[in-house]
């Protein structure tokens, strides 16, 4: 039944139908009349369609964030006054754009391309919409590149079209071994261009990175590396993949093993980012973390004991924010810092000895630094260690607080 005229029904079906034409009434006057019709993707739109039809559009010579890109046919109708959207500044319009892509599974830097959301869906929304978004190179500059469930037969396609809408901006991207070789390549001859990285490693893709030349992704800075089971080989070869990235800064190294020759080959006196999620004996933890003159952010999972570590206090000057996980007791790790800057101390273990509940306080002292957030995730913690811990005088400062056991958790 159309809003604008009743066929049959009842007098409650007529009052319905009235409020339904007031309201419609009311969109269009929102809305305005557009110079063209609506084109709306839906769940039957082909990925494919999808890629042609935008392909179809000429892209600017100049994809600049501004209304100069946009095409006078698309901002005729502004001048209407009817339609309210179309008088936001294309820069105001463009900042909500880059706010509706979505947010990654693990990492906010990579959009999975679907074909329902942005950036995709925003060309399939109106002319001045589709030439805004196509302007906006950094909307497509990151993606994952990973075999998607919904689009998988034309990953190809996909990864072509950004990689093509992005021109030259530095491009944040992810893949592993299930991106398809031909993908891969594509990603590969824009190997100058990458800025973050997520990569999920097996053998034949470190054979593929070994191929590319030396000293040409001076624009990396962000490198995360994950390997699954039995990859020995791979392994073995990521000290030779490391120099790939002479500027990395930020670095995440993700396995269930890990490698004697990994630790002495990190580029520690650079990075100012570090997570490492595999075991590191307490040792060649401390020794490494030495080197990390200008680390602000350091998560470590997981730190086993050791031998004794026979060196001074090692001081990290800039480090704001420290996450660890260890079997032992934190005290026998914090002792081996001196912390200026840090404001953020987040730790997990499973110690069964007592706790050295000083050490916390020992390390605020010797560091004069101020603690404004403190994690605690110890399930074998005593209530006599608990209480230890909140009579300490450097949590006065804290802002938060977060104490977690099996019995008793502490917000």
């Amino acid at each position: 039944m159309s809003p604008e005229t009743i066929t049959h029904g009842h007098a409650g079906d007529a009052a319905s139908v009235k409020v339904k034409t007031k309201f419609n009434q009311l969109r269009r006057q929102w809305l305005g009349h557009r110079s063209e019709p609506v084109s709306r993707c839906d769940a039957s739109t082909s990925t494919t369609d999808l890629v042609q039809s935008a392909s179809r559009i000429p892209d600017d010579e100049e994809h600049t964030f501004t209304a100069a890109a946009i095409p006078d046919d698309c901002l005729g109708h502004r001048s209407t006054g009817l339609c309210r959207i179309a008088h936001l500044p294309v820069e105001i319009l463009g900042e909500i754009f880059i706010h509706c892509l979505p947010l990654h599974e693990c990492d906010d830097r990579y959009v999975s391309p679907r074909i329902y959301e942005a950036p995709m869906l925003l060309c399939h929304v109106c002319c001045h919409w589709r030439h805004v978004a196509l302007s906006m190179t950094v909307l497509w500059s990151s993606f994952s590149a990973s075999c998607w469930f919904n689009i998988k037969p034309d990953t190809f396609a996909i990864v072509q079209c950004f990689l093509d809408r992005s021109q030259n901006h530095p491009l944040s991207i992810e893949f592993g071994d299930d991106t398809s070789p031909s993908v891969r390549q594509l990603l590969f001859a824009n190997f100058h261009r990458w800025r973050n990285v997520s990569i999920e490693l097996d053998d034949e893709i470190v054979k593929e990175l070994l191929g590319l030349p030396v000293g040409v992704a001076t624009q990396l800075e962000s490198l995360s590396m994950r390997i699954g089971y039995d990859c020995e080989a791979t392994l073995e070869k990521i000290p030779t993949i490391l120099p790939l990235f002479p500027r990395i800064r930020r670095l995440h190294f993700d396995t269930i093993q890990s490698h004697k020759s990994l630790l002495p080959n990190i580029p520690w006196t650079q990075l100012t980012h570090i997570r490492l999620q595999c075991e590191v004996s307490l040792d060649e933890c401390v020794m490494s973390l030495g080197r990390c003159e200008k680390a602000e952010h350091i998560q470590i999972a997981h730190i086993v004991p050791s031998g004794p570590v026979r060196s001074a206090p090692v001081t990290l000057p800039y480090l704001a924010h420290f996450d660890v996980v260890l079997t032992d007791d934190i005290g026998m790790f914090l002792d081996h810092f001196i912390l200026p800057s840090l404001h953020t101390l987040q730790y997990t273990t499973g110690a069964t000895t007592r706790r050295n509940v000083r050490a916390i306080e020992s390390l605020a002292q010797r560091s004069s630094c101020t603690l404004e957030v403190l994690h605690i995730r110890d399930i074998r913690m005593l209530e006599d260690d608990l209480i230890g811990y909140l009579s300490l005088p450097c949590l006065r400062s804290l802002q938060e607080l977060d104490v977690y056991n099996i019995d008793n958790i502490l917000t």
